[in-house]
């Protein structure tokens, strides 16, 4: 069984040929030459691709998950509102869904020397590439006719190796005839699967070869179309959300920090409601000194009303227990004018007068 390079050796050169065939004496455009040997040289890897950990199957699935992205690109990029980061996220997106989903998707359902190594999956890949390409049909026929020489060129590769020279005889390998084969006996209703399959291809290449193109872009049309609102409606929310977190972040801000020591503090007196003993405890409040007088009562010997005077009233104010006429009692100062003034005739004689008695 060849290897890996050397079946890329060999379907490249085959593209070389089929390409240089084709652009002359052939006469088809040089651009439409270069696809169908490129396409020649990648049919000689597909065959490999039910083999995981081979290096075709990781060539082909990255190639096509190229080709793929391109498609969506240069659709999505003819649309309103696509920008230069969506096209590369976009593209990024399909060329990892391809490359690691269908290629996952394909290792599920096959095994190395199946079906994919068979004739009909070779004119199957050829015809699905003439569907999907778009020209006249002469090109579109070049083009599926490059894709299958170079699948077949990797299936007759295969079976040159499956034969070896011993001592001057051909011998046979167990993988001859496993390589170019019309079906499996061993997987009977795969092989009518994939021959109902290749029917359909065939009859649709030839009836109505543009269906196929048209659902194709159909196709590229709706991902384009919710791609696009997906990316606008992702954008949308994004901006909500910074909206809404920065109005929080606002907020926040503005209010004050309340702690623990805060909430159990009492609240704090104005100065207004704040008074002399709040703000000095260690001092006494001022108290403007009042006499309370009882009221008048009529003279009577030796008798006097009391004066009810606070503790703060000055010590040098005394009370005498002489009252006038009037009910009034006399003043210390008023009485040393009358003794000084010798009245012996009045009414009231100092002589009678008890000497002053302190209040307190």
């Amino acid at each position: 069984m060849a290897n890996h390079q050397q079946h890329t050796n060999f379907s490249a050169a085959s593209g070389i040929i089929f390409g240089t065939l084709a652009w002359y004496p052939g006469g088809f455009p040089a651009v439409t030459c270069l696809l169908a040997g490129g396409l020649c040289g990648m049919g000689g890897m597909l065959p490999d691709i039910d083999i995981k950990t081979s290096r075709s199957y990781h060539d082909c699935m990255s190639i096509t998950a190229c080709i793929a992205s391109m498609l969506v690109i240069l659709k999505v990029s003819t649309m309103e509102g696509a920008t230069g980061e969506m096209l590369a996220i976009i593209g990024t997106m399909v060329f990892l869904a391809i490359k690691f989903g269908v290629g996952r998707l394909i290792q599920s359902f096959t095994a190395h020397r199946g079906l994919i190594h068979s004739i009909p999956f070779c004119l199957l890949c050829g015809e699905i590439i003439f569907l999907i390409t778009d020209g006249d049909t002469a090109s579109r026929v070049l083009k599926a006719a490059g894709l299958s020489l170079g699948f077949f060129s990797h299936l007759l590769l295969d079976e040159i190796y499956s034969v070896e020279v011993v001592q001057g005889k051909l011998n046979t390998k167990k993988s001859s005839g496993t390589a170019i084969k019309f079906g499996m006996k061993k997987h009977l209703h795969l092989t009518i699967v994939l021959y109902i399959v290749l029917c359909f291809a065939t009859y649709i290449s030839f009836k109505q070869p543009g269906l196929i193109g048209q659902a194709f872009d159909r196709a590229l049309d709706n991902i384009a179309t919710m791609t696009i609102r997906g990316a606008q409606h992702f954008e949308e929310m994004s901006r909500t959300t910074q909206d809404s977190l920065r109005s929080k972040t606002i907020i926040g801000n503005n209010q004050p920090v309340t702690t623990q020591s805060d909430e159990t503090a009492p609240p704090a007196k104005s100065d207004a409601s704040t008074d002399d003993l709040s703000r000095r405890p260690y001092e006494m409040p001022v108290i403007k000194p009042t006499i309370a007088m009882s009221p008048a009562v009529q003279p009577s010997n030796n008798t006097l009303p009391h004066v009810n005077i606070p503790p703060e009233q000055p010590s040098f104010i005394r009370e005498t227990e002489q009252s006038r006429p009037n009910g009034r009692p006399l003043l210390l100062s008023e009485l040393e004018q009358l003794q000084g003034s010798g009245a012996t005739g009045s009414s009231h004689s100092t002589s009678q007068l008890p000497p002053p008695r302190p209040i307190f």
